[in-house]
């Protein structure tokens, strides 16, 4: 059965009115019910029409309102929406989700009366105990158990309880009633009775079980020197040595004495001061086969390890050596600083000092000024610069309204994609100085333009109180020509050291060093030699007997031969060995693993003696 007529409170319009007055009928749009709508959305729109013509209903006329909508036969027609809240498609008329009626509606609408919330009741505690006599008698009616526990003395009065503790000699806790006071290991205490229950509207099982909860403050850790501390002594009866036995309880002279958990407020408070205020000095019998570096981190370990977290203070150095670790490993820094071995400053703190100093290229103004800063303490500080590149993507990236990627050494002209980041690290013997001064992105980096580049570099710190005396880089091509063009020789001397003159200090050469991991750069350039002697490539390797050439199919034979039975297999060779991408291309450690006799001697154990004098 459908919508026969408008639920609306005073509207005329329904089938039966629309055929008496020969006119078109309207549109009628029923109110579903909630529960069965098909989404969150819909639901809401149906239970607010609901909740429409139940406000509109009239309960003295005896409507039946409820009844229709729960077999929604109700609705509501088109009279009382706006044009906005209907869709019309052609012959069909659908009513918008979310439109609610607003015209047409009765006038005087009984507006629904809120009920008023109760008024708050008073309750009125019933008296159980009127005087110290009622007390005591329900003393009496107690259970075993508490009478154990607990011991009663009349005192004129007074009602006095205390429940005595195991080899004590004083009792743990005294309760006097009528004059309002609590005594703890006979330390009478100025706390209110409010951490207890009253005892004349509770009974008296509650009041000593609330006794019982009280917890005693343990104190700070202190000393009896110390003029502002308290003693607390507390007796016991000690059965091995037969004998009387103090301890102290050490407490501020704003001790709460009684604290939600083991030390008050006002204690813990004053541990946190002297925990930060306190120096800490190691002993020298602990110092003494320790070096300047690990005697100074350890000692800011001590001071932050009692420290709260915003108290927490880390010495410069050690600030370097975490933001080192964590350019290193992310994964292992923070291993390291969840399990709570080492006290480090968060990932959070670690970025901000790396963002610090934004990177521009060419020479970095903010290093050079610090470097100016450390020369005025540390008038002559000898050092040396270390050149390196660093393989990065080839992307443009538009960063402040510019457009960043390109190789950028000074010239506008330049329009070729960056493949390398050239830098210059200025570092001292001592390390009161480790800045990367100056960086460049590159493609490929003439030894010409290098060795004028240098010279601009060496000029900063130079101007600034720092000697050079060595330049570090490794054995490539193009290092080896810069060398050559900064000493001016036509060849590296093998008889004597390998130094450029100095323009800044006629008496001081330049030593030029090669990096030791030189060997290391020549194991995986001859390993990616070999990988490109495969079939179809572009080199071809052999050692000049007349054996044969080296290919790279030898290893992918050894390789595949391994695979047939990897539980047997004899040497490390995995997909990673084979596989190569510009990322493994520069792990020396797959290098090694590939090049190694093992590989060799088993490939000559299984191909034969050809492949072994190869």
């Amino acid at each position: 059965m459908g919508v026969t007529h408008c639920a609306v409170q005073g509207c005329k319009w329904s089938v039966k009115f629309a055929k008496a007055q020969s006119a078109k009928c309207k549109t009628f749009f029923g109110v579903r019910r909630p529960d069965l709508a098909k989404c969150e959305k819909e639901s809401n729109h149906r239970q607010s029409l609901t909740n429409f013509l139940l406000a509109m209903r009239d309960s003295e006329a005896g409507d039946i309102i409820k009844e229709l909508l729960h077999k929604e036969t109700a609705g509501i027609c088109e009279l009382h929406f706006k044009d906005e809240g209907i869709l019309r498609k052609g012959t069909k008329i659908m009513l918008r989700c979310g439109a609610m009626p607003c015209l047409n509606l009765p006038k005087k609408i009984t507006p629904t009366i809120a009920r008023k919330p109760p008024f708050p009741r008073q309750t009125v505690k019933k008296c159980i105990h009127k005087n110290v006599d009622d007390i005591l008698k329900a003393s009496k009616r107690l259970s075993n158990d508490m009478k154990e526990k607990w011991i009663v003395y009349v005192l004129k009065s007074n009602l006095m309880f205390e429940l005595k503790e195991e080899n004590s000699l004083v009792p743990k806790i005294r309760l006097v009633i009528k004059v309002s006071s609590v005594s703890l290991h006979g330390w009478d205490c100025s706390v209110s009775m409010s951490c207890l229950e009253d005892p004349e509207f509770c009974t008296l099982y509650c009041f000593l079980k609330s006794g019982v909860a009280i917890v005693l403050c343990q104190g700070v850790s202190g000393s009896s020197a110390d003029k502002t501390i308290n003693q607390h002594p507390i007796l016991h009866w000690s059965e091995t040595e037969k004998k009387k036995v103090t301890s102290y309880i050490f407490r501020t002279e704003k001790c709460e004495i009684v604290g939600k958990g083991e030390v008050c407020n006002q204690c813990r408070k004053h541990n946190e001061q002297a925990t930060q205020s306190a120096p800490v000095n190691l002993q020298k019998e602990q110092t003494s086969e320790l070096n300047e570096w690990q005697r100074l981190f350890f000692t800011n370990q001590i001071q932050n390890f009692g420290a709260t977290q915003t108290g927490r203070r880390y010495h410069p150095d050690v600030l370097r050596w975490c933001i080192e670790l964590y350019c290193r490993s992310p994964a292992a820094y923070d291993h390291v600083r969840n399990s709570k071995v080492l006290v480090l400053p968060s990932a959070t703190t670690i970025k901000s000092y790396r963002n610090q100093i934004s990177p521009q290229p060419g020479l970095n103004t903010q290093a050079i000024r610090h470097v100016e800063q450390i020369t005025t303490y540390h008038r002559s500080s000898p050092g040396y610069v270390t050149m390196d590149e660093i393989k990065i993507r080839e992307k443009l990236v538009i960063s402040e309204g510019k457009l960043v990627g390109f190789v950028d050494w000074g010239e506008p002209d330049e329009t070729k994609l960056a493949t390398h980041i050239l830098v210059f690290y200025v570092r001292t013997i001592k390390r009161e100085i480790s800045y990367p001064i100056a960086w460049f992105p590159t493609n490929s980096t003439p030894a010409t333009k290098l060795a004028l580049m240098f010279w601009k570099v060496v000029f900063e710190p130079e101007k600034n109180g720092v000697e050079i005396y060595a330049l570090v880089a490794d054995g490539n091509s193009i290092n080896r020509k810069c060398f050559l063009l900064l000493s001016g020789l036509k060849s590296i001397p093998l008889d004597k050291p390998f130094v450029a003159p100095n323009p800044f200090s006629a008496n001081r050469p330049i030593f030029l060093c090669s990096d030791p991991s030189i060997k290391s750069i020549c194991l995986h350039t001859a390993r990616n030699s070999l990988f490109s002697s495969k079939p179809g490539g572009t080199k071809y390797m052999n050692m000049g007997t007349g054996d044969g050439d080296i290919l790279w199919s030898h290893v992918l034979q050894l390789y595949k031969e391994e695979q047939k039975s990897p539980i047997l297999s004899r040497t490390k060779l995995s997909k990673a060995h084979i596989v190569l991408n510009p990322f493994s291309k520069m792990k020396v450690g797959l290098a090694k693993d590939t090049l190694s006799w093992k590989v060799f001697g088993i490939h000559a154990r299984c191909f034969g003696p050809v492949a072994a004098r190869a």
